[in-house]
């Protein structure tokens, strides 16, 4: 059966079975070699790259979304400061009633983009409450990351954001 709309999407329809924590590495040994006697200021600005993999799997009506973030602590000229962190995380969904969220274009199976962004915004919604979580009490403490526009992040794959 082929996709029921383009724009075609119940929430109902995904369940996430899974979340793996495959890296959460903070560096910040470099930070702390370089604090003033004054005491450790936290960095004013945070770069961010973000990206993901997606992937569908037929048989098992299935989906993953493996997200990508990596930040750094910088001064105002952007300069890195030493201290960063990277995470990798895997979200497994189920897709009930896969068959109405995919189509053929050009020869080949194509998922609908509003399943792959609503899987994304569910997944980076979380991995957000995971980072914040991670860099607690940490010299990145007030890493917070960006609400994203899921269609967007689908569509380029990586997002690069500097606050």
């Amino acid at each position: 059966m082929a996709l029921k709309k383009e724009n075609y999407f119940n929430p109902s329809d995904i369940t996430v079975e899974r979340i793996l924590i495959i890296r959460s590495r903070i560096d910040q040994e470099e930070f702390v070699k370089n604090i003033p006697p004054e005491g450790p200021q936290p960095p004013p600005l945070f770069a961010l790259k973000l990206a993901h993999k997606t992937g569908f799997n037929r048989e098992k009506q299935a989906g993953r979304v493996r997200l990508f973030i990596s930040a750094y602590g910088a001064d105002r000229n952007n300069k890195p400061l030493g201290v960063g962190g990277e995470f990798i995380f895997d979200f497994h969904f189920k897709i009930e009633n896969f068959h109405l969220y995919e189509r053929e274009k050009d020869g080949h199976m194509q998922m609908s983009a509003f399943l792959g962004a609503n899987m994304i915004s569910v997944a980076y919604g979380t991995a957000r409450g995971l980072v914040w979580n991670a860099v607690a009490h940490t010299f990145l403490e007030g890493l917070i990351l960006p609400v994203i526009d899921a269609m967007e992040f689908l569509k380029e794959g990586e997002l690069k954001t500097q606050d």
